[in-house]
């Protein structure tokens, strides 16, 4: 009988393999279905699927040329029981479908959209600083508005999430920026801060909370931190009654100082931003401006936050941080938005299905014995 030749033999395995596999991946572009990982058609696909084809030929013609030095491919069939050439290069056919429907999968097809809910809860974190000229004390180096500044950017560089305000106050308070989740923005008007920011000097702390408070009821926020940093020397507004409106409005206020019990004296910088000397009083004594701590603590204390002096390693807005991270939060928006199906997995059960049908097809053809 007359063997086919082997590329014969080839064509007629492998062409249907690339036909369906061709068919298959016409539909999924043509209909313009997307892929998540399209690296693995443009790469994968090529060189693994071109890999194993490469194999399974060479594979299949090695194994014919060695066999053909024991005996001719016409007595093969008599002497090993069985022997099919076609059915050995059909389990190889078999493995490069496997290859490349898993790289389909791999690829991850998508088509379908299902709707997904997403919650946002935040907190709602106002920060408000003092500009009064006192912060240009220098018991803090470079002084405490420099430090005050270096704290709050290490704190807005943690946030994540949560809404974010800046007030100023002197001798009143301003509220500089609304609650946003733009920290770029908020570092801006951060690192814009300076003592000139309030031309009416004072150290409004009471006019501070109590603009917050507005802020915070304006937004119809429920979870709200309050975080002062000041040297506490408050001159203006009447701080008990600002306490009992924050503990009213349930205004959680952490209260940092700046500065030192002893004092420092206030710089008077002039125009060029070079010292020109120290602030006097009328008798012409240096004016002394210490850090007033005890108001500090009775603020928060009494809104049920806490008090922490600044030190050197600015670790007092992070401990702040760590506190009311694991606040409960306020839900804020819930949004629908479309998502596309995932579909790898009809590609992933036809790999695994073809894999089993190699698995349980044997190389050799059972005949049965005459009698």
């Amino acid at each position: 009988m007359r063997q086919k030749p082997v590329i014969h033999i080839i064509l007629i395995t492998l062409i249907p393999l690339f036909f369906v596999t061709g068919i298959v991946l016409i539909i999924l572009l043509g209909a313009g279905v997307p892929f998540a990982e399209r690296q693995w058609l443009i790469t994968g696909l090529p060189l693994l699927g071109g890999g194993a084809l490469s194999i399974v030929i060479i594979n299949y013609i090695w194994r014919r040329r060695t066999l053909r030095i024991f005996a001719e491919e016409s007595a093969l069939e008599r002497i090993i029981e069985g022997y099919n050439p076609a059915r050995q290069l059909l389990k190889g056919t078999l493995i490069i479908a496997v290859i490349i429907f898993a790289v389909i999968a791999l690829a991850r097809p998508q088509w379908g959209l299902r709707e997904q809910e997403v919650t946002r809860r935040a907190l709602n974190i106002i920060i408000a600083v003092d500009t009064s000229q006192s912060m240009m004390a220098e018991d803090h180096s470079p002084n405490r508005l420099e430090k005050a500044r270096k704290e709050l950017n290490a704190f807005v560089q943690n946030m994540k999430g949560d809404r974010l305000g800046l007030i100023v106050f002197a001798g009143k308070a301003y509220l500089l920026c609304p609650l946003t989740m733009d920290y770029g923005a908020v570092r801006e008007y951060i690192n814009a801060i300076d003592v000139n920011t309030i031309s009416l000097q004072g150290t409004a702390i009471a006019d501070a909370i109590d603009t917050a408070i507005t802020v915070f009821n304006n937004r119809q926020s429920r979870f709200r931190i309050l975080i002062v940093l000041t040297d506490g020397e408050d001159h203006e507004g009447n701080m008990q009654q600002s306490i009992k409106n924050a503990k009213k409005e349930g205004v959680v206020v952490y209260t940092v100082g700046i500065g030192s019990p002893g004092g420092a004296p206030i710089p008077i910088i002039g125009s060029d931003g070079n010292m020109q000397g120290y602030k006097k009083d009328n008798d012409g004594n240096v004016i002394m401006t210490k850090l007033n701590e005890d108001i500090l603590r009775r603020v928060a204390l009494e809104t049920g936050g806490k008090y922490y002096s600044a030190t050197s390693g600015e670790l007092e807005l992070k401990k702040i941080f760590d506190e009311i991270i694991n606040l409960e939060r306020e839900t804020i928006s819930t949004t629908m938005y479309a998502t596309r199906e995932e579909r790898f997995q009809y590609f992933l059960a036809c790999a695994i299905m073809l894999l089993i049908l190699d698995l349980i097809l044997p190389e050799r053809i059972r005949r049965k014995k005459k009698e």
